[in-house]
C-alpha cells in the first residue's frame, strides 16, 4: 500500500463483503436444487449473452416501468445475460466457475468464493467504452475485497498511465494487496482503509469519472454511499450499483427475504426516485448503472418544479402552474381536462418506478391523446 494513502481505519457495523458472496453462493445452490436452473445442470458464468433475449440491452428493457420483474426473473436462464447452465457444479459445493479464458491478463489469486463479477464484463465494456484508455480518467470503488472489479478496470479501462483508481474498504485483504502488486499498477491506486462514509467526506467534489458502489449492503449504508459519491462524480460520469436484486432469502431463519433495510434495493430505488431529474438510467438488472446529467435538474429552474421527458424535455412548475419546454421556454397551453390529467400522471411516481406510469384509468382518459399531442410524445402504457 503506497505510503500516505491510508485513512485511519474505523470499525464498521456494516455487513462484511464476504456475507454477500456467501448469500449469493448459497442462493445458487438452492435454485439449482429445486430445478430453477435445470435438473442436474450446473452453472457457470459466460461472457457471451444468452440466446433469449439476444443482448443485455434487451434484458435492461424487459421491465422498464415495473422493475421488480427484472429481479424476479434474474435466476431464470431464459431471462439472463452471462448466466448459462453449462454443467459446472462441483460435487456438493456450489460455486460459479469462470468461463474458459480468464478475463484477466495476469494470474491473480482469488479465494474459492463465486466469481460474482465476471458476468458483468460485457455490460461494463459497453457502458465504459468511452473512458477506455483515456488519459486522466479517475475511478472510485467502494468495497474492493479481493480486487476482482478494480483489477479488471486497471487492465481494460484505466490503461492510460495518468488514469487512477481510489478504492475504499474497511480492510485491505491480503489477496487484494498481493494482486495489486502483481498488477504492476500499484502507483495508480490509492487504497483507503476506513468506513466509506468517513472516507467519502474527505474526497474532492466532482473528481471522479466512474463510481462503483459495492460495499456494505445495508440500505442505509448503500444510500449514504450513493448520496456522498454523487457529489464526487463529474457531470457525465457513470455510477454503478451492485446487487440490486439481492434479497438474502437464503440466510434468514424462515427462508423469506431479509427486511428491506438489510438489502440494497430499497436504497437504490429511493436514490433513483429522488435523484431522477439529475440522472439517466443506462442499465438496470442485477446491477444498476446511471449517468449524471449536466444542468438539467430543476434546481436551475426553481424549487417547485419537475422535469418531464416525453418528446422534448418539459419543466412543470406546481406553484404557477406553468409547463414550458426546457430549452426554448416555450409555454404550452393546456385546457382544464388536459391539466387535470397531467397532474394525475405526475403523481404516479413511486419508489422503484422508472418515470411516470399510466394505469388503465389514465390510459383510457379522453384527454390523453390531445395532451400527448401537445407534448410531442407518448407516456408509457401499462404492460399486459
Amino acid at each position: 500500500m503506497p505510503e500516505g494513502s491510508t485513512i485511519e481505519p474505523k470499525t464498521s457495523k456494516s455487513l462484511p463483503k464476504w456475507v454477500s458472496y456467501l448469500v449469493i453462493g448459497a442462493a445458487t445452490a438452492i435454485f439449482t436444487t429445486i430445478g430453477v436452473l435445470g435438473k442436474g445442470e450446473d452453472v457457470t458464468f459466460s461472457s457471451r449473452p444468452s440466446k433469449s433475449p439476444e443482448s443485455w440491452r434487451e434484458i435492461s428493457a424487459l421491465h422498464p416501468h415495473y422493475p421488480d420483474g427484472a429481479c424476479k426473473s434474474f435466476f431464470f436462464p431464459q431471462n439472463q445475460v452471462g448466466l448459462i447452465p453449462e454443467r459446472a457444479f462441483d460435487g456438493r459445493v456450489p460455486r460459479w466457475k469462470k468461463p474458459a479464458g480468464s478475463i484477466y491478463q495476469r494470474a491473480y489469486e482469488f479465494q474459492e468464493w463465486p466469481d460474482m463479477f465476471g458476468h458483468n464484463v460485457p455490460v461494463w465494456k459497453e457502458l465504459l467504452a468511452s473512458f477506455a484508455g483515456k488519459p486522466g480518467v479517475s475511478y472510485l470503488e467502494i468495497g474492493v475485497w479481493e480486487g476482482r472489479s478494480a483489477l479488471w478496470m486497471l487492465e481494460n479501462i484505466l490503461t492510460s498511465p495518468s488514469a487512477s483508481a481510489t478504492v475504499i474498504d474497511i480492510v485491505a485483504t491480503e489477496r487484494w494487496v498481493k494482486n495489486l502488486e502483481l498488477s504492476g499498477r500499484r502507483e495508480s491506486v490509492k487504497m483507503i482503509v476506513a468506513s466509506s462514509h468517513k472516507a467519502l467526506r474527505a474526497l474532492d467534489r466532482e473528481s471522479f469519472d466512474i463510481v462503483y458502489i459495492d460495499g456494505s449492503h445495508r440500505a442505509a449504508d448503500v444510500l449514504g454511499d450513493a448520496v456522498l459519491s454523487w457529489e464526487l462524480l463529474k457531470s457525465g460520469g457513470i455510477m454503478i450499483f451492485d446487487d440490486y436484486c439481492l434479497d438474502g432469502s437464503d440466510i434468514g431463519p424462515d427462508g423469506e427475504a431479509l427486511p428491506l433495510e438489510l438489502v440494497p434495493k430499497a436504497a437504490i430505488d429511493a436514490f433513483l426516485l429522488t435523484y431522477g431529474p439529475k440522472l439517466e438510467i443506462l442499465h438496470r438488472y442485477y446491477q444498476v448503472a446511471v449517468r449524471k446529467r449536466g444542468a438539467l435538474s430543476c434546481e436551475t429552474e426553481g424549487r417547485n418544479c419537475l422535469i418531464l421527458e416525453i418528446g422534448p424535455t418539459w419543466v412543470y412548475f406546481w406553484n404557477r402552474p406553468n409547463l414550458h419546454k426546457r430549452d426554448s421556454k416555450e409555454v404550452v397551453e393546456l385546457n382544464e381536462a388536459e391539466h387535470s390529467l397531467l397532474l394525475r400522471i405526475l403523481r404516479t411516481t413511486d419508489v422503484g418506478s422508472l418515470g411516470y406510469r399510466l394505469n388503465d384509468g389514465l390510459a383510457s382518459d379522453p384527454a390523453l391523446p390531445s395532451l400527448e399531442g401537445k407534448l410531442g410524445g407518448k407516456f408509457p402504457r401499462p404492460q399486459s
